[in-house]
């Protein structure tokens, strides 16, 4: 997983074409994440450790934005989304 911190502001400053670069660059295997200032996202703990994904849940003032190759998803504050934590080696 590649998080962009303060992304609501960085995405402003950066411009849509070159956000949209950036996305297009990560590695397969690997999920951009965006998260806003004034949040937190944070893994949940509801069991043993899987290899799979797992449940984090979006805490805080605004929200999470999930790119992937059908294009980004924003996630409000509250939502619980299904996440890999991967280093992209395997």
């Amino acid at each position: 997983m590649i998080v962009l911190p303060h992304f609501d502001r960085m995405a402003a400053r950066m411009g849509r074409e070159t956000l949209m670069q950036l996305a297009a660059s990560v590695p397969a295997g690997l999920t951009l994440v965006g998260v806003d200032e004034d949040t937190a996202l944070v893994q949940v703990h509801d069991g043993p450790p899987s290899d799979g994904p797992s449940p984090w849940e979006i805490m805080g003032r605004q929200g999470v934005t999930v790119f992937s190759a059908d294009g980004e998803v924003h996630h409000p504050a509250g939502a619980t989304l299904m996440l890999e934590l991967t280093d992209g080696a395997g």
